[in-house]
């Protein structure tokens, strides 16, 4: 990722080219000022879009509901073949023991 110090060190020709790599319109009539920011603009875009799309935590969650309503949500860490759950609820007054 380029700087904004980086970018006003560069010639207009070399700024233009960067915006044309990273798919800028119209590069071609902006001033040396505005490429500058929509450089770094852009940068900032395909940065924030990549790091969503890569890290999200929540993606590989998968849940299911009992009966009673309660939801119990699972996440997968490839680290083993079988995921035992062991869940007690006290649901309150009037729940019957299985016991």
């Amino acid at each position: 990722m380029y700087d904004i110090v980086e970018l006003n060190s560069k010639l207009v020709a070399e700024l233009r080219a960067i915006a044309k790599s990273l798919d800028i319109p119209k590069a071609e009539k902006l001033a040396k000022k505005d490429l500058i920011y929509k450089i770094l603009d852009q940068q900032a875009l395909l940065h924030a879009s990549e790091t969503l799309n890569s890290t999200d935590p929540y993606k590989e969650i998968h849940y299911f509901t009992l009966k009673n309503g309660l939801q119990v949500y699972l996440l997968d860490d490839n680290k083993t073949e079988n995921t035992q759950i062991k869940l007690t609820v006290n649901l309150g007054y009037g729940i019957e023991d299985d016991k």
